[in-house]
């Protein structure tokens, strides 16, 4: 890396504060799903219309990551960062003061989420790879594992606290939290932009790749059908494999509870699951680049799939975290492999713009599969149908990867993209 030595070192301050970060955004939405029982008991809610506030956070947030990535190009990562903060704490302490299934909506899904975690993760990842020419992969994967982390601490830390307090109480806790982690952290988060990256987007667009030299055809090389073939089966894909993971992260601290699985060991269950997550994220960085980010993915939607089966035909909680574990490797790993797969096919050629549709589909699909498999649990009593339907979007999943497995791609230099002087801001 053309650094010097100070900045050498600062990048892993940078990469760092970006993971806990990350965490904290992600961690305080999967904490929804300890919310969930405490906010239908007391109100009565159908549980379908109690998880579309998860799913206003998901679809909030896809959609602001994409306008604050531009924001962050413009007046640098730090405000950003600081502005994401800001609005999270914001938005988790309204959420306290809830009475109505729309003031959740704005508060957890809107402010919380659109505001709040769409300022942080992408604009943060994109951020961090500014700062590496080599290792990255390995950078990469560090900040993507705080979705991991953030759900094995605050997932237990919010059922202690509802336990102790309350759910109000432990919403207002945890904005509080937020302020007090995260602003200290945003004003650690620097940009500086290798002298392959001239912004944001053409950072992100080189997220998981661990070499700036992998090969792969620039776009105009790539036939347009075969181009459209592969985006278009790597929608479906991402769309059934976020189904298949949205649906237990969302339910399965209430699934648990309804076989008998007291609050705490319930909660603890969604924890151990972020736990594999996290490192079924640097842990299938490292197979990635080993076997490809093909041969990856379907390995990782085996794994969820398996883990989503495991868990419908478990009971105790032995056999529950045995296959939340399971579960937990598979979807730490999966979602970065959609962005190597672009990378592999397509070059760094308006990766970004791409990859950004493609993810787009995936946050859809987080969100379809929360809310539905709380309506579907309204409709039948059980989770026998909302976690049926959870393995057969995995199967899906995994039909789509394998077809990726046999879809040729030519190999020629990535264009290196010419840059602008490196900033420190």
């Amino acid at each position: 890396m053309s650094a010097t030595e100070p900045e050498s070192h600062y990048r892993w301050v940078v990469t760092s504060a970006s993971l806990v970060l990350v965490a904290l955004s992600y961690g305080s939405a999967s904490a929804f799903s300890v919310f969930l029982k405490p906010l239908v008991e007391e109100f009565g809610w159908p549980r379908g219309a109690a998880s579309l506030a998860y799913s206003f956070n998901m679809v909030c947030s896809g959609l602001f990551a994409i306008a604050m990535g531009a924001v962050a190009d413009r007046y640098g990562t730090r405000r950003v960062a600081l502005l994401g903060i800001t609005f999270l704490g914001l938005g988790l302490i309204l959420s306290s003061r809830t009475s109505h299934l729309w003031q959740l909506y704005l508060s957890f899904g809107l402010v919380a989420g659109g505001m709040g975690f769409g300022s942080l993760n992408a604009p943060l990842v994109a951020n961090v790879t500014g700062w590496f020419d080599r290792n990255r992969g390995l950078a990469t994967s560090i900040t993507f594992s705080g979705t991991g982390l953030g759900v094995m601490v605050l997932s237990p830390l919010s059922r202690y606290l509802i336990t102790t307090y309350g759910w109000r109480t432990s919403f207002l806790i945890l904005g509080v939290l937020s302020w007090t982690i995260g602003f200290p952290l945003a004003l650690l988060i620097r940009t500086r932009f290798s002298a392959h990256f001239a912004s944001t987007s053409q950072a992100l667009a080189s997220a998981t790749a661990p070499d700036p030299h992998v090969p792969g055809p620039p776009l105009k090389n790539r036939p347009n059908g075969e181009l459209s073939q592969l985006l278009w089966r790597m929608r479906s894909a991402i769309l059934c494999c976020c189904i298949t993971m949205s649906i237990p992260l969302v339910h399965v601290v209430a699934y648990a509870q309804d076989q008998g699985i007291p609050k705490m060991a319930a909660a603890t269950l969604l924890g151990a699951m972020g736990g594999f997550g996290f490192v079924g994220r640097i842990l299938m960085g490292f197979v990635s680049d080993r076997i490809g980010g093909r041969s990856t993915l379907l390995l990782c939607s085996i794994l969820q799939t398996s883990g989503v089966l495991g868990l419908l035909m478990a009971h105790g909680l032995g056999t529950l975290y045995l296959f939340g574990s399971l579960f937990g490797i598979g979807y730490g790993g999966l979602l970065p492999q959609y962005a190597v797969i672009t990378r592999e096919a397509m070059g760094t050629r308006v990766i970004g713009r791409t990859y950004g549709t493609i993810s787009l589909f995936g946050t859809g699909g987080m969100a379809i599969g929360g809310a539905l498999g709380g309506f579907l649990f309204d409709l039948s009593g059980t989770y026998l149908l909302p976690f049926g339907l959870a393995v057969l979007s995995g199967i899906a999943n995994i039909l789509l990867a394998v077809s990726l497995l046999h879809m040729k791609v030519e190999s020629s230099p990535t264009p290196v993209l010419q840059a602008k002087s490196p900033s420190l801001s």
